[in-house]
């Protein structure tokens, strides 16, 4: 599954010091042209008339005051887009340059980042894919934590059968394969590069510190912003134009609960976080799309796709099987159609995927760019017809690329498909010093030569120190009977609350799994007791009383009922029954550990 945000922060937030500011973008990515939508607004195609008489779109005519008359309650998409638009009175005089830019995939690539580091044996096959079809379009970097998993790794090359003169490895320890959503985000300076590092799973260590290391020896300076966002869930037209879906406003909940808090609240809360997001990113527009449903991640990846700054590739469900979310993605793609891009609607194409097969999803959006080539993944359920229409798709968009598939069959229940895998390099970025061919790999794993860590070309900001500082205010403000009603809001754990009193943070939504059903904290405090088990190890050499509430590596970590104290053991060493309990259970404990050990750690009052 993707990996779980367990976003532990605290930022401080003045809303009267948040500064925007507005106007034209003008960056055209060099060596791409791209057709724009026509002056009479229809498109026509073999297939017909895709995105005829649709409705001219009209500049928002709101004062930024003006929004806060709204009922922002349960925000249209169109109300969201007046807010993601909007320039605040406070704008900078300037206004938006266009550096530092959010690039978009579409753009030419350095290289591909791809990670083994819990990639389990019956998903080598994907890897082996990748790495042959990628090989004469794009290099492949591939990330692995030891010399023992490099050895796994040049296997896996080795069994490709392919030229691998693209591949490259290289050593760096990390949790997860899910590299886009905890990984940088690359943007182009005036000078070179930098990357935006956001909050992410404080479970996953070496994840979370991901962007800051890798930054530090390949000579990127890394910007942290103090909000959560997985990368899956934000996508870019490189000209200033940023799409997410309303799953921002849940990881990023703002609670006023001051004496004198705002009239609108559910206004005031939606504009902060826009508004500091926007600023932190450098993004002139951010719109919100409604995500699918139930799909676990509710990231734009899995439903759509930028295939150039004006251009949109939107997923389409047949009504007759799917009618709600057939709806949720007619409206996406309608209300993108309302967007204007260099002065015309955004071009929007539709193309068919699967119906979903309980809670699992076949995504042909959720595709990696590979300079001339577009590899799009395919499950062994889907139908032949429906493959053949969406490769299609592609080539007849993009004709100019190379359209080839990826099958990720073992892979779609762990509910993260192929772009989710991966990081894009743009081409300004640069790459780490040390990176390794087959060749110098091969001499390492078998000791004619010694791997020389790469050495660190600068010292980005370590925000370890910082984020261990606020996690202690967190717990002095949670415990804090009264405050100054004036105070300004503080992030805790992904909301915000005012100083004015006690507020219990809630644990930030799993990128696996959507928000929790609703329920009382007695029952979901009833709900975490299906984890409590006494585990015992092989021949009964232990036995203890416990809540499951982690697993990495072969790892079990648990809370010792007795005291709440955090433990782990290696699942190997557990009974029979135990491996037999954790092995059908591990989907679950993965997704709702983290919300366990909260509520254990911190139970309600009965």
């Amino acid at each position: 599954m993707k990996c779980i945000c367990f976003a532990v922060t605290a930022v401080c937030v003045a809303l009267s010091s948040i500064q925007l500011a507005g106007a034209q973008w003008n960056y055209q990515p060099n060596n791409y042209r791209y057709p724009s939508q026509p002056a009479n607004g229809q498109l026509r195609t073999s297939q017909g008339s895709l995105s005829a008489n649709f409705s001219r779109p009209v500049a928002p005519t709101l004062a930024p005051n003006d929004l806060a008359r709204f009922d922002f309650r349960n925000p249209s998409l169109d109300l969201l887009r007046k807010l993601g638009e909007q320039k605040p009175a406070s704008a900078d005089k300037d206004g938006y340059q266009v550096y530092p830019r959010l690039s978009g995939e579409f753009e030419r690539q350095k290289a591909m980042l791809l990670s083994i580091s819990d990639l389990q044996p019956q998903h080598h096959g994907v890897l082996q894919e990748l790495i042959a079809k990628t090989a004469g379009h794009l290099d492949l970097v591939i990330l692995v934590n030891n010399q023992a998993q490099l050895k796994t790794a040049v296997k896996i090359a080795d069994a490709s059968k392919a030229d691998l003169s693209h591949v490259k490895f290289f050593i760096f320890e990390l949790d997860t394969i899910w590299l886009r959503d905890f990984g940088p985000r690359f943007v182009q300076t005036q000078t070179g590069a930098q990357s935006i590092d956001f909050y992410y799973d404080g479970q996953r260590p070496q994840d979370d510190y991901f962007p800051n290391n890798w930054g530090e020896i390949a000579g990127i300076k890394n910007k942290t912003v103090e909000w959560t966002l997985q990368g899956g869930n934000l996508i870019s037209n490189g000209q200033g134009l940023a799409i997410t879906s309303t799953r921002f406003f849940e990881d990023n909940y703002v609670r006023f609960t001051s004496p004198n808090r705002p009239r609108n609240t559910e206004y005031e809360r939606r504009k902060l976080v826009v508004e500091s997001f926007k600023k932190e990113c450098n993004i002139d527009r951010l719109l919100f799309l409604r995500p699918l449903t139930p799909e676990a991640t509710k990231h734009v990846d899995m439903f759509t796709k930028f295939l150039a700054p004006n251009h949109m590739l939107v997923a389409r469900l047949d009504p007759r099987v799917d009618p709600v979310n057939a709806g949720i993605l007619d409206q996406n793609a309608a209300f993108l159609r309302t967007v204007p891009v260099d002065g015309r609607p955004m071009r929007v194409d539709r193309i068919d995927i699967p119906p979903r097969q309980g809670k699992f999803w076949s995504p042909y959006t959720n595709t990696i760019f590979a300079n001339d080539l577009v590899l799009v993944p395919i499950y062994k359920n889907d139908s032949p017809r429906m493959v053949q229409n969406a490769v299609a798709t592609y080539r007849r968009l993009l004709p100019n690329k190379h359209v080839d598939t990826i099958n990720l069959t073992t892979m779609q229940k762990l509910e993260g498909a192929l772009h989710c895998m991966s990081i894009n390099v743009p081409e300004f970025v640069d790459l780490p010093e040390g990176l390794l061919d087959v060749a110098r790999a091969k001499k390492i794993i078998d000791g004619t030569q010694r791997w020389q860590p790469p050495k660190r070309l600068l010292v980005n900001e370590d925000v370890r120190e910082a984020r261990d500082r606020k996690l202690r205010q967190n717990r002095r403000l949670r415990n804090r009977t009264q405050s100054t009603p004036n105070n300004p809001p503080v992030m805790i754990a992904g909301e915000v609350v005012s100083n004015s009193g006690t507020s219990k943070s809630n644990v930030s939504k799993s990128n696996a799994s959507s928000t929790p059903p609703a329920a009382s904290d007695q029952t979901q405090y009833r709900a975490a007791q299906t984890y409590r088990r006494v585990f015992t190890g092989k021949n009964n050499s232990f036995s203890i009383d416990a809540y499951a509430v982690a697993l990495s590596n072969g790892q079990l970590y648990f809370l010792r009922a007795s005291d709440n104290k955090t433990l782990q053991v290696a699942v190997n060493q557990l009974s029979d029954n135990d491996q037999l309990w954790i092995q059908r259970n591990s989907i679950s404990i993965l997704k709702y550990g983290a919300l366990v050990k909260q509520f254990i750690s911190n139970p309600p009052k009965k």
